[in-house]
């Protein structure tokens, strides 16, 4: 968060976070901590440092409202567990925690003045003068959903963190000579002229004969043939429906709301405006104004050049404020001004726009709540109970049918279904919850034989059984006439536009020009932007087919080659080989050789990380991140 916020609100909301999401899995390893247990009431544990179901629901939220900024507002819990979001978030406060305790170990203590000093050279926060803007840093922080005290410690831990990291990158030497191939390579450019002969656009081929359809048929069995079909008994629970049979009595709802009492409470909030100087003699200035009478907004816009929009820190409980600005702002009437606090980011002087009275919701109010949570808790521990007895009873010998019924399990049989879950008429096949979990283990094990329970992502389990296989099988050439008759004619025109392109680049061999075949077979000439191995050839454009690219990038300048697109069958003439000049002081010299610096980092901080994880242990109590919503 702290890299976004350095690059200014523009890119600070959320195109982090989806790099965020491959980063805590891919960079940093947080999957194999998934199953290792944390204490009871903790989300995890990072060595002794705890991490609260609170703080992780906080940190959650967040990112969701981010994502629904930028993916629309239907963006929800299903969609957050295919992106696993939750992991992501869980991996990105581990990997802090790590760090945190690292530099914790090694003595780095952080003073406020390095604080005050990091924010202020920070240049997301700098106005239109190029100095620190206090309505930029507010408006900064707005977007990222972030309070000034969550800033601060954000910022803290980040320079806690900071001498460990620093110490790898410094250290970091890429050998010049490893370099320089590198850099050639990559950055080698190809220009062509480029004829594609598009297979749709062949003559219709004469229709074959039943011999030569049949022939098709044979040497593409694997196209005409049926894949496996498997009829499938599922025995299913899951916790959803575990909780709606749930009676929750209202004497256990009252007595919850009295042990969770804190939760329904709504601490005192004050709506604060502020202007922040850089001395007190300015911040005097301004009190002095607004003892006179003067309005406040119209004194931050004179002295601060602040709109009174930016003026606002929002509706914030005295915990949320840093302790300074707390003990003024709860200390005034509503209306009224302070004098000039002190704080790590200057001298401070505000006004109480508005007051909310602390309340406490009533048992009433919570009660829908309360008996959510109850009947959740009590499934989840139903359903521990009903495991227990569901392996018992395959032990016993059971059989399916037994079982479900003895353990209240949802007995389904899917008569017949592919691996991917269609049926043999091409529909979907009847549906269980988690599909595609049921899906993989159906195709997994030995037919006739109950499977083990399987607990899936949903916080249900199941056990299935395979009643019968239908092996995969040709289907009979009546029944696939069309579709052979279809392959047939596309293979014959692709055949033709292969035959075309060879004969085009035999012309070009012996010396005709490009351009002149282009107008006799009135195809266009396609000559795109030099470009470099990856296939791209200018902003806005589609990259080029790889195949393509890769025998442009194997011929010599001169030389046509010809190479299969999904379309058809390009013909390539070899323009010319732009060979890239390395000079150090180039600047995109210097970005390449970063970039590699930074992939030899990124390995290292890959084995730091595994190396503070054995130091630090990591254990997560999956129950409590997956009852976080």
């Amino acid at each position: 968060m702290l890299d976004a916020l350095r690059k200014r609100s523009g890119s600070l909301v959320v195109k982090l976070m989806l790099a965020l999401l491959v980063l805590s899995f891919a960079a940093w390893g947080v999957g194999d901590m998934i199953n290792r247990a944390a204490a009871p009431d903790a989300a995890a544990m990072v060595g002794e440092t705890t991490i609260t179901p609170q703080q992780l629901q906080i940190e959650y939220r967040r990112d969701m409202n981010r994502l629904r900024q930028q993916l629309g507002p239907d963006f929800g819990p299903e969609q957050a567990r295919q992106f696993k979001v939750m992991d992501a978030v869980l991996g990105r406060i581990i990997n802090s925690k790590l760090f945190e305790e690292s530099a914790r170990n090694m003595g780095v203590v952080v003073s406020d003045e390095q604080v005050l000093a990091e924010i202020k050279a920070t240049s997301a926060f700098a106005g239109i003068t190029k100095e620190f803007d206090r309505g930029t840093f507010q408006q900064v922080l707005a977007n990222a959903g972030l309070s000034e005290n969550e800033y601060i410690a954000i910022v803290r831990a980040d320079l806690k963190r900071r001498p460990l990291v620093k110490g790898i990158e410094h250290g970091i030497s890429v050998p010049n000579d490893l370099f320089k191939k590198i850099y050639a390579y990559r950055q080698e450019k190809r220009q062509a002229d480029m004829l594609l002969l598009a297979t749709e656009e062949m003559p219709e081929p004469a229709a074959p004969s039943e011999e030569e359809l049949k022939a098709f048929y044979n040497d593409n069995e694997p196209r005409f043939t049926a894949p496996e079909y498997r009829k499938v008994t599922v025995a299913s629970l899951n916790l959803e429906s575990l909780a709606k049979g749930a009676e929750i009595s209202q004497e256990a709802i009252a007595e919850s709301y009295e042990s969770r009492i804190e939760e329904f409470k709504t601490a005192e909030k004050r709506e604060v405006q502020q202007m922040v100087f850089g001395t007190k003699d300015e911040a005097n200035a301004a009190h002095q104004r607004l003892s006179n009478g003067d309005d406040f907004a119209k004194i931050a816009k004179e002295l601060l050049d602040m709109d009174e929009d930016s003026l606002s820190l929002g509706l914030m409980t005295r915990d949320e404020m840093p302790s300074a600005l707390a003990e003024a702002a709860f200390a005034i009437p509503q209306g009224g001004f302070s004098v000039p606090v002190e704080s790590p980011l200057g001298w401070h002087v505000i006004r109480v726009a508005k007051k909310e009275r602390a309340r406490q919701q009533s048992l009433e109010e919570a009660t829908e709540i309360i008996k959510k949570d109850l009947a959740r808790e009590w499934a989840l521990e139903t359903l521990f109970q009903k495991k227990g007895q569901l392996e018992d009873e395959l032990a016993g010998g059971s059989t399916i049918q037994e079982t479900a019924n003895t353990v209240g399990m949802s007995l389904v049989t899917i008569p017949s279904t592919d691996a991917s879950g269609q049926a043999p008429e091409g529909k979907a096949a009847t549906q269980v919850p988690d599909m595609g979990e049921v899906l993989k283990t159906a195709f997994s094990v030995e037919p006739g034989i109950v499977s083990q329970a399987i607990e899936t992502a949903t916080d249900g389990m199941f056990v299935l059984k395979v009643e019968a296989i239908t092996p995969p099988a040709l289907r009979p050439f009546e029944t696939v006439r069309d579709q052979a008759l279809e392959g047939w004619k596309l293979k014959t025109r692709a055949e033709a536009a292969e035959a075309e392109a060879e004969a085009i680049k035999e012309r070009l061999a012996k010396g005709e020009k490009i351009a002149d075949i282009a107008k006799e077979k009135e195809i266009p000439l396609d000559t795109p932007e030099a470009f470099l191995r990856t296939g791209g050839t200018g902003t806005g454009n589609a990259p080029l087919p790889q195949a393509l690219v890769q025998s442009v990038f194997d011929g010599k300048k001169g030389e046509a080659v010809v190479a299969q697109a999904p379309d058809g069958y390009y013909v390539a003439l070899v323009k010319d080989i732009i060979v890239p000049t390395i000079e150090e002081s180039d600047v995109a010299v210097m970005q390449a050789k970063g970039e590699l610096k930074k992939v030899v980092a990124s390995d290292l901080m890959m084995q730091l990380t595994a190396g503070l994880r054995e130091e630090f242990p990591v254990r997560i109590n999956r129950q409590v991140v997956n009852s976080i919503q």
